[in-house]
């Protein structure tokens, strides 16, 4: 991987950050605001893989985007938050990372917080790759697919999640049990146990609405991994319906129905 560093800002010490740097790739720059030129390369890392994981979800050819996509990463909360604001009135400001429709440009805040020796030491910390790599495809998707406001949101949540789960265990193949993804199965569960797990034609029909937020993403998640691993060849059909299927009020029915044929036998 080919890689071009800007850094604007003067350094003071050793252990001082730059204001901004750039780090560009081949298909994502990673923007930093308050973190030094490894730190971005870090993270540049973390996304560079997502690309070619989203073209083959789609099923289309890797061709590259017509410019590296850019991911802003925070040092401060606090910057993530105004950048947040900025851009959507202050609407993703718990979830400390988020993907913009307007600019296609995505936001993450450095999670979780950690001192500036240790972050020396032992680098980016494996729950801010993993949310790098997640919004990463969600930029990817923006690129790639000219109806992606109109995407169900288990298709991309699913995809977003096994996305950043598999960047990072190709790079890390020593990576054991990852709290940020285990949680998630451990929310099912207590879903499952207290009846409260959805159907499947309810999350194909965006009818977990009324979940809490993470139980939301957790049972959108579980779905998708297992239709990954138990229908994947279907998967794939409803993955074409969802970037094909033409926009306008009929495009959820339309692509509903797909995914119902193609998935609604997982429900058992």
């Amino acid at each position: 991987m080919r890689t071009v560093v800007l850094v604007v800002g003067a350094l003071s010490s050793v252990a001082a950050v730059h204001a901004q740097v750039e780090a560009r790739g081949e298909h994502f720059t990673v923007v930093g605001k308050g973190i030094d030129e490894r730190t971005a390369k870090q993270a540049l890392a973390a996304v560079e893989p997502v690309w070619p994981l989203v073209c083959e979800a789609f099923g289309v050819r890797r061709a590259r985007p017509k410019e590296p996509l850019r991911v802003y990463l925070y040092r401060a909360l606090a910057d993530y938050v105004a950048a947040d604001r900025e851009r959507t009135g202050g609407r993703f400001a718990p979830n400390q990372a988020m993907s913009h429709w307007d600019s296609k440009t995505a936001h993450v805040a450095m999670q979780p917080p950690c001192a500036d020796a240790w972050l020396e030491r032992h680098g980016l910390p494996l729950q801010t790759q993993a949310m790098l790599a997640w919004e990463a495809s969600h930029l990817a998707r923006f690129e790639l697919c000219r109806n992606f406001r109109s995407h169900p949101g288990w298709f991309y949540d699913g995809l977003a999640a096994s996305v950043a789960e598999r960047t990072l265990r190709e790079r890390l193949p020593e990576l054991g049990v990852a709290p940020f993804f285990e949680q998630k199965w451990r929310r099912v569960q207590r879903l499952l146990r207290n009846d409260e797990l959805p159907a499947v034609s309810d999350l194909l029909g965006e009818g977990a609405s009324d979940l809490d937020m993470r139980d939301r993403y957790a049972a959108r998640i579980a779905f998708y991994r297992y239709a990954e691993e138990h229908a994947a060849k279907a998967l794939r059909r409803v993955a074409r319906a969802v970037r094909t299927t033409g926009g306008g009020s009929g495009y959820a029915a339309a692509v509903r129905k797909v995914a119902e044929r193609q998935l609604g036998r997982l429900d058992r």
